[in-house]
């Protein structure tokens, strides 16, 4: 018993000397839960490193008083942190700003890693280093950074790409195939909010396709099971058909010569005109034969020349009437009693008579010229 009481008597104690050795200053910069700095030049503790951009996480043992050395020299780097920060120099002021924070942990530096993350166009680090901001609980002075910081970290996480994961089963499909939006997939695939196409497809599955819906910084992950596709049936035999027997042709008879044409029928007409010209020429004849008698009949009453002249004049044209009409009478009974057949060129020529007056100081009279 007395033992005991003199064990607590100790830890009292250790208390009461642990507790006159921090100083106000010592609280006042490293709060409660958060982590011990490492020493100038000592590695980083062992254990799960920091997101990207965030100081050392809090740490469960409690922070160890900095020495004015290391006070120092986390003032000049945070001094030369702003100055970097000013002059447009946001990757060196972050250098700077991890530095004073290693050194000294602090609620400005880590507000101005993630100032100089957000300006440097790197939104994820920069809702990471907010987050290690508020992580250590900034004192009343800094309830307007505080605020920023949630109002940056919502701004900012709204913009930030989503994160999506195909797992395909099975894993070890032959020609598998994952494609996001057309373009091949393999692992988490960084993807901005939104809806994206998914497909999936390998040999001996049917293909999948589907529409994945994705919030802003979301890490989602997205199970497709592909289905076998059935068996296909077996083949079937296909017997040939049995060729047709070839029967050799069977020569035509020979067509028959066309039936002779008839014999052309010859025609009269050409008979009938001529002696119809024949029968003209007589009548003709005898028009100015009794013309001829009548003159010769006036001369024996009255002996004038012109009574003499008429009479001779008659005469001949009835001779020439005559002897047409003999000349044509006769080639007519040729052409009707010999039934000959006639050229188209006869024809022709039997169709186009030439036919004149003359005159002469002994008569006048009609000249027909035919070819027949």
């Amino acid at each position: 018993m007395g033992a005991r009481i003199r064990m607590a008597k100790f830890g009292v104690s250790a208390f009461v000397v642990a507790a006159v050795m921090l100083s106000p200053q010592a609280f006042a910069q490293a709060p409660t839960g958060a982590a011990a700095p490492p020493a100038a030049g000592a590695p980083p503790a062992a254990g799960a490193p920091p997101a990207a951009g965030a100081p050392p996480a809090a740490g469960a043992k409690a922070a160890a008083v900095p020495s004015k050395a290391d006070k120092d020299a986390a003032k000049k780097a945070f001094d030369a942190g702003k100055k970097a920060l000013d002059a447009g120099k946001f990757a060196e002021a972050i250098e700077s700003f991890k530095l004073a924070d290693a050194t000294v942990p602090g609620p400005a530096p880590r507000f101005n890693i993630a100032d100089a993350y957000e300006k440097l166009n790197k939104p994820a680090e920069a809702v990471e280093a907010y987050k290690a901001f508020l992580a250590l609980n900034p004192p009343e002075k800094f309830a307007a950074k505080v605020k920023t910081a949630k109002e940056r970290i919502a701004a900012l996480e709204s913009k930030l790409p989503a994160s999506l994961t195909v797992k395909v089963s099975p894993a070890d499909a032959k020609g598998l195939q994952v494609l996001v939006d057309g373009a091949p997939a393999s692992g988490a695939v960084s993807l901005p909010a939104g809806d994206h196409k998914v497909d999936a497809k390998a040999d001996g599955f049917e293909p999948h396709s589907e529409t994945k819906t994705l919030k802003a910084n979301e890490k989602a992950e997205l199970a497709v099971t592909l289905k076998a596709l059935p068996a296909a049936p077996p083949p079937v035999a296909v017997v040939a058909p049995r060729p047709a027997p070839v029967v050799a042709p069977v020569a035509a008879p020979p067509a028959a010569p066309p039936p002779a044409p008839p014999a052309a029928k010859g025609s009269n007409v050409p008979a009938f005109v001529t002696l119809g010209i024949a029968g003209a020429g007589a009548a003709l004849g005898t028009t100015f034969g009794i013309l001829a008698l009548r003159a010769e009949s006036d001369f024996d009453a009255v002996p004038t020349e012109d009574n003499a002249q008429k009479a001779e004049r008659n005469a001949l044209i009835s001779d020439m009437s005559f002897g047409v009409a003999l000349t044509f009478g006769i080639t007519g009974a040729v052409l009707l009693f010999s039934g000959g057949e006639e050229s188209g060129e006869a024809k022709a020529a039997f169709t186009r008579p030439i036919v004149a007056p003359f005159a002469s100081t002994t008569g006048g009279g009609v000249a027909a010229k035919w070819r027949f």
